[in-house]
């Protein structure tokens, strides 16, 4: 078997372990072919929209309420022109942050995640996995007033995203 086959069949069954033990159990799941890469998210509770016209990622919307999640990815080009190390990963992240505080921020090699209320009041929650070849990222916006509702979900969904297959 291919090393990105066993990848992803490890994947599917650690999602599976997710979905079953948490606010997923009404779950689909979003594939993007073009960089390999899966999420699942409550179908019950998030509506997707039609995939970027790029083939990189897509935006879902709340069924009820403002919130708004998106996945995608990008080519690490680990060039000069754009800094995608962690910290530089961390760094474009946190710029919607405007400087506040970031109650909740992991910075490692291989996965950037960080949370913080923009001054306007949302919550931003944002988890991006670094691999030699691709940034792959799932980002939530939502309100303050929402936090209760949304906060498993976010838990839940950034557990299952997954880089693996060969991107095409």
């Amino acid at each position: 078997m291919t090393p990105w086959l066993v990848t992803w069949f490890n994947a599917v069954f650690s999602a599976a372990v997710v979905l079953a033990t948490s606010s997923l159990a009404n779950a689909a799941t979003y594939s993007n072919v073009r960089y390999g890469y899966w999420v699942s998210y409550p179908d019950d509770a998030l509506v997707a929209e039609p995939e970027a016209d790029a083939g990189d990622g897509r935006a879902f919307h709340a069924r009820h309420g403002t919130a708004k999640m998106s996945v995608w990815a990008t080519w690490n080009l680990h060039d000069n022109a754009v800094d995608q190390s962690p910290r530089g990963v961390a760094r474009e992240a946190a710029m919607d942050c405007a400087n506040q505080a970031l109650p909740y921020r992991v910075v490692k090699r291989t996965f950037v995640a960080l949370s913080c209320v923009t001054p306007k009041g949302s919550v931003i929650y944002q988890k991006t996995l670094i691999s030699k070849d691709v940034l792959t990222s799932v980002r939530f916006e939502y309100p303050s007033a929402e936090k209760a509702h949304w906060d498993d979900v976010v838990k839940s969904v950034a557990a299952t995203l997954q880089q693996g297959g060969p991107a095409q």
